[in-house]
């Protein structure tokens, strides 16, 4: 008949194919800045990380998308609080105006101002879930500029990561 069985057992070395991790690695990249209208969304533009009070204590995030809870404080999509300079942000009534250098202004007073840190070293910085990151000796940003009503959108591009998974 001249068709031929398949092998039986297992398959040798040679055919046997194997997939290991070679570890993982965050990249601090800044993503593409867009545009929300929303007045209390805020992007950071340099180096630097939003702090944010949650009940495990500081955590750190890039992703400014935030708004006002019952309260009138900055938090996130979560409910944990924003941090400013000097604490939780609790805004008055009215619209909120954010200076690039992070001040706070409803009106014309000034009401607080947006709390950005920087690591000396990225190393020590760990991801923690929800967007969150732990880091260690938070140092207050001096260079970094608030951008208010946009969003920094995430560095990863799905497709580009798909052709490297299957590579």
């Amino acid at each position: 008949n001249g068709v031929m069985a398949p092998p039986s057992g297992p398959p040798s070395s040679a055919q046997r194919v194997f997939a290991s991790m070679r570890g993982l690695q965050t990249i601090f990249e800044a993503g593409r800045i867009r545009g929300t209208g929303n007045l209390t969304d805020m992007a950071i533009q340099g180096p630097g990380f939003f702090e944010i009070k949650t009940p495990a204590g500081a955590r750190y995030t890039r992703d400014g998308n935030f708004h006002l809870d019952g309260q009138r404080r900055i938090v996130t999509e979560q409910g944990f609080p924003v941090m400013g300079l000097k604490g939780e942000l609790k805004l008055p009534v009215g619209d909120p105006a954010i200076s690039p250098d992070g001040k706070v202004f409803v009106g014309e007073s000034e009401v607080g101002g947006i709390k950005v840190v920087e690591f000396a070293d990225l190393t020590t910085i760990k991801k923690v879930g929800d967007g969150f990151l732990l880091g260690e000796k938070p140092t207050v940003s001096k260079n970094a500029t608030v951008l208010q009503g946009h969003i920094e959108e995430s560095t990863v591009e799905s497709v580009k990561e798909m052709v490297r998974m299957i590579e």
